[in-house]
């Protein structure tokens, strides 16, 4: 093994010791000063690869570790850097490391958290294979299956006494979690002109926080402000996940308070590139002070949803895909109602067979959920089923990514708004109109993304 990831614990519950193939000078275990005496700590082995510099996993990080898809790891750092210069990793517990996304697609070997930081997930060096989520690389090629531990009989993995690795249903692995302080860590802040015609302008992360549109709760939730009442456009937050997402996952987001009012358009939704040829989803959308949400389909022509129970314009490529296929949510599912009984947590979960939306009150979370585990066959139906076969191929959806924005007027709720959408500009725009919108703001608890490759149940209503 001639590129090796040395990895050992300082102040931990769970550690990993690792062993070569006898060539020290491939994996020296360095200390902190690269001086040979670990104090408790080893550092990684510097590595020189040409494809490491441009690979996206090392994207957020400078010239550090980072994991190829198949979740090895490599070393990003140049060629002229020693071992000494490496920055020392620090394994976290077990327990962590479970929950960790990055780690959803191994089966107990080492993997790293969305910030580049790594953990240990040692147990076993079975192999396992590659993430569905992970963004398209830049690289021609992956890094050689070498570079890392896993599989190499000369690499040996022991876990510390009294070690107890907690493991997620491998059909259900926890992907992405957004959340607290790290939240911002999944998005980038869309800043461009409004696609709908809104009256809004969308702001950048140092914006929002200039304007106190972004904030953490004492409670630990993100709240998503706007700025109304200012004779001029609305300003607002909309993000986009970082990562790209591919058939068989779970999107849940657990919702404290929605935004509503008049001339207000909050979603919460996903798409994916060449609008509308990869597909659009629309789980939550909601105009004025609707205290329901829509949940809508678009595509590009081919796709159509007649089987579905309550369906509005069955083809999803309705109106140019402007209008899709969709459903009106539960009674209760949006807007003031859905505030005032404590928000509560939308899963959206796109296999090959459908794409089917479930709906829980706050009282009414399932436990699975919770301890990020989730079982949709314990869910019971959801309120809505999309199904994918003749008449709809799977293959309408892509390269997705989630998106979360609140806009104000534009092509849907300006036209509903009574006088138009001039009348909306103008309501949005007055500063007399400010404490009727001041619940124009989202309060997110948890954005999460799973794995799931279960059967689709039967659309059911939500009760």
């Amino acid at each position: 093994m001639s590129h090796l990831t040395v990895l050992l614990l300082k102040s931990a519950v769970f550690a990993i010791a690792v062993s070569c193939d006898g060539k020290a000078n491939h994996c020296p275990a360095l200390g902190p000063n690269g001086d040979g005496d670990d104090h408790g700590l080893l550092q990684l082995v510097a590595r020189s690869d040409p494809s490491c510099a441009a690979y996206h996993a090392c994207s957020n990080l400078s010239g550090n570790c980072c994991p190829d898809s198949t979740g090895l790891m490599l070393s990003c750092c140049s060629a002229s850097s020693g071992p000494s210069d490496v920055q020392p990793v620090v394994i976290i517990d077990s327990v962590a490391c479970a929950a960790n996304p990055a780690c959803s697609h191994l089966s107990g070997d080492c993997c790293p958290p969305s910030t580049g930081e790594m953990l240990a997930c040692c147990e076993s060096l079975a192999a396992a294979p590659a993430s569905s989520q992970s963004k398209p690389s830049p690289s021609t090629s992956a890094p050689p299956q070498q570079a890392g531990c896993r599989g190499n009989s000369s690499c040996k993995a022991t876990p510390a006494v009294n070690a107890t690795p907690h493991r997620a249903n491998p059909d259900s692995a926890l992907q992405l979690e957004c959340a607290g302080k790290k939240f911002l860590d999944c998005w980038t802040f869309f800043t461009e002109s409004d696609p709908t015609s809104g009256y809004v302008t969308y702001v950048s992360k140092d914006e929002a926080i200039e304007y106190g549109l972004y904030s953490v709760e004492d409670s630990g939730a993100v709240r998503l402000g706007s700025l109304v009442g200012t004779n001029e456009r609305a300003k607002s937050i909309r993000v986009q996940s970082k990562e790209t997402f591919q058939v068989g996952h779970i999107f849940v987001i657990d919702i404290a308070h929605m935004p509503t009012g008049q001339g207000t358009w909050p979603a919460w939704w996903s798409y994916g590139p060449s609008w509308p040829e990869n597909g659009e989803i629309d789980t939550i959308e909601t105009v004025e002070t609707e205290t329901w949400v829509h949940t809508t389909l678009h595509t590009s022509a081919g796709c159509s949803m007649s089987s579905v129970s309550g369906v509005f314009h069955s083809d999803c490529n309705a109106g140019d895909a402007n209008d899709g296929c969709g459903v009106d949510g539960p009674a209760g599912s949006g807007g003031s109602s859905f505030n005032s009984a404590g928000g509560g947590v939308y899963a959206t979960r796109w296999t090959e067979s459908s794409i089917d939306v479930w709906l829980f009150k706050r009282a009414e979370i399932p436990q699975d959920l919770t301890t990020n585990e989730p079982d949709p066959d314990a869910w019971g139906a959801p309120y809505v089923s999309f199904p994918f076969g003749e008449s709809c191929p799977a293959s309408h959806f892509n390269d997705t990514v989630l998106v979360i924005n609140l806009d104000f007027c534009g092509n849907w709720a300006g036209n509903v708004f009574p006088g138009g959408n001039g009348a909306c500009e103008s309501y949005v725009g007055d500063p007399a109109n400010k404490g009727s919108l001041a619940d124009a703001f989202w309060e997110i608890n948890s954005v999460k993304v799973f794995s799931a490759s279960a059967p689709s149940p039967q659309p059911a209503s939500w009760a």
